[in-house]
């Protein structure tokens, strides 16, 4: 796959404009490339921001015909008067300039304003139902990982190469945990690794990812979904614990993995 259509890639495969077969083999080009991976992912980041502004800035029904109201010239004026009045022609559409910046000005004071409380609540619905369903399609895949193995001195050295970033496997002894396996994952248009453990009779996974905006500063704690769920974050990575297990264990697994970077 031709790295210099990368831009042309990333907009099809970020658009959901890109055939099946294709976004398979450009995932897979992805896993060796850090130029397509990087790409795609500030791509995306950039994208949601945007999203998010349009979403916001929006005023009340009403808004837009009290301001254009406020710049509508009286039906009766004195010459004498109207000669006086300052010229408005600086402005590229006249008095209607005036109109649109006032538009704008209200508009963005409106978004500062806003209350963010029910927008990152929402954001982190909808990441716990992501992570949620990263680990319940791994639970019910047939091949649940790409490298098998209890060893975490293989399964480190394996993701050499497939990730834009590095981290520490710890040992697992005397934790109650026990290592499976391990494969690439993507959430939110960004590469990460999910190590498959078991405790006990339950599965639980960790999926670790670069920290940054795709991961909200204001999402520093995330509910539960159909798994518990333990967040935490440490030398610029992102830990996600979660499995059908208690939250005590799940926070420790996070907490052995966080400590050991």
């Amino acid at each position: 796959m031709a790295c210099d259509q990368t831009e042309k890639l990333t907009t099809a495969y970020l658009g959901e404009d890109m055939p099946a077969a294709d976004r398979v083999a450009f995932e897979r080009h992805m896993l060796t490339c850090g130029d397509c991976t990087s790409e795609v992912a500030s791509t995306a980041v950039l994208d949601r921001s945007l999203r998010t502004m349009r979403n916001h800035f929006r005023p009340a029904p009403d808004f837009k015909a009290r301001v254009l109201a406020t710049g509508q010239a009286p039906k009766r004026v004195r010459r004498d008067a109207a000669a006086r009045r300052p010229s408005t022609s600086f402005w590229p559409f006249g008095r209607w300039g005036f109109a649109w910046a006032a538009l704008a000005a209200a508009v963005v004071a409106v978004a500062i304003i806003l209350p963010i409380t029910a927008y990152n609540h929402e954001q982190g619905r909808r990441l716990v139902a992501e992570i949620s369903d990263i680990h319940a399609a791994t639970l019910a895949s047939t091949n649940p990982v790409d490298v098998v193995s209890s060893n975490r001195h293989v399964v480190k050295p394996w993701f050499e190469g497939r990730l834009p970033f590095a981290f520490n496997v710890p040992e697992l002894a005397n934790t109650g945990f026990s290592l499976d396996g391990a494969r690439v994952v993507y959430l939110r248009q960004q590469p990460g690794a999910e190590l498959m453990l078991h405790y006990g009779l339950h599965r639980c996974s960790i999926l670790i990812f670069q920290d940054g905006p795709a991961f909200s500063r204001a999402l520093s704690q995330v509910g539960d979904g159909p798994f518990h769920l333990q967040m935490l974050r440490r030398n610029g990575l992102i830990f996600f614990a979660i499995g059908d297990l208690d939250q005590q264990p799940l926070r420790s697994l996070g907490q052995v993995f966080a400590s050991a970077q």
